[in-house]
């Protein structure tokens, strides 16, 4: 048996990034540097509109600059050490914003993206 409609919607992410890499290279030494940009657009169209269930359409955008950087020593033909660093970037899924505290309808376009010592919101 199937329950009472409570949702309809039209949901659509889109996401555009672009990078920038630069390599110097000497006989023992080579540097990558790196940075890229992306943003990534959530956007939903409520299609349920009833008495008592108003319009829950909304729109978020989240964009960073994440940079990324990598050395490696190449100590003889046969061995080279590396070490590399970056930062990240992670948006909430359509699923996260998909409920809004305390069970509310519609999604919750207030949620931030998690940054680094930051957690989660909610």
């Amino acid at each position: 048996m199937m329950g009472a409609l409570r949702r309809n919607e039209d949901n659509r992410v889109r996401s555009f990034d672009q990078y920038l890499q630069g390599q110097w290279t000497s006989e023992r030494v080579s540097v990558t540097a790196g940075l890229r940009h992306s943003r990534v657009s959530f956007d939903s169209r409520d299609r349920y509109i009833a008495p008592g269930n108003g319009d829950d359409s909304g729109s978020a955008d989240y964009s960073a600059v994440t940079p990324a950087l990598g050395l490696v020593f190449h100590v003889n033909d046969k061995l080279n050490l590396y070490a590399s660093a970056g930062k990240g970037f992670e948006t909430p899924t359509f699923n996260e914003l998909s409920y809004r505290p305390g069970g509310a309808p519609g999604l919750n376009f207030g949620r931030t993206a998690p940054t680094a010592g930051s957690g989660r919101s909610a």
